[in-house]
């Protein structure tokens, strides 16, 4: 399948090219065929999985990592703690 197997890497970067703003699943439905699935909310995830694992040029950091130094400037935490 396109969207998981390794083999297809270079397919399936021309098949996240083929992204708009406009593709959505219509959640009003009661069934879902699997190719809406996969072409409409699988595509979105792919998406947002890249924003989420490209860095940014800014300040190098991820939006996770940005979260965190966030939160430990707030709570103006100076040592390591241990997370779960």
């Amino acid at each position: 399948m396109l969207a998981f197997d390794k083999r297809h890497a270079d397919k399936r970067k021309e098949w996240l090219k083929t992204y708009t703003e406009e593709l959505f699943v219509d959640h009003s439905n009661k069934f879902l065929r699997y190719s809406d699935f996969v072409n409409k909310e699988l595509i979105l995830f792919s998406v947002a999985d890249c924003a989420r694992s490209i860095p940014s040029l800014c300040d190098g950091l991820k939006p996770g990592q940005r979260k965190i130094m966030y939160a430990c400037f707030k709570r103006k935490l100076k040592q390591e703690i241990k997370v779960a």
